[in-house]
């Protein structure tokens, strides 16, 4: 009788792993509660640069939306303002993002083989968007250290007349 219990549990148990795999609906937000704001350069674009600038940066911006900075984001893209700084639920970025409405990103097949955000991303950017969606991407020019040539190096001069 024992056994019959927990085969029949197990059963159920492999039973209801495909159905909860294949549900759909919204992605799962994490609820983030802390003293300090949100840092869109350190919390929020390294995962955004891992799923998100292949398809929306300068150079490349599907939808016209670019994705990299604070004041990119609040430009908005070709379908209007995407971020209503202060309100993360009427921000048309988290409706996409967490896949309530169409087209999801990222999309299941990209060419960067981006993933879907986790619940805790997605509780950063909903708390980043709710704080005011503000920040800085300050932008660092590498300084050149330029070297002296080698001594060993004589450049050649020539002139060739025909």
């Amino acid at each position: 009788m024992k056994n019959t219990k927990l085969i029949l549990a197990i059963i159920a148990a492999g039973l209801a792993t495909p159905a909860a795999a294949a549900k759909k609906g919204p992605l799962p937000v994490s609820e983030i509660k802390r003293a300090k704001p949100v840092d869109f350069q350190s919390e929020i674009l390294p995962f955004l640069r891992a799923n998100c600038l292949a398809c929306h940066n300068a150079r490349d911006a599907d939808g016209e939306l670019n994705l990299e900075t604070p004041s990119t984001i609040a430009k908005g893209g070709e379908s209007g303002v995407v971020v209503v700084p202060g309100n993360a639920d009427k921000s048309q970025l988290m409706r996409h993002i967490r896949q309530i409405e169409k087209p999801f990103m990222p999309p299941r097949r990209n060419k960067v083989s981006a993933k879907k955000l986790t619940p805790r991303q997605l509780g950063l950017i909903r708390l980043w968007i709710d704080e005011g969606a503000k920040g800085e991407v300050p932008r660092v020019s590498q300084e050149l250290n330029w070297r002296p040539l080698p001594a060993a190096l004589t450049p050649i001069y020539t002139t060739a007349i025909s």
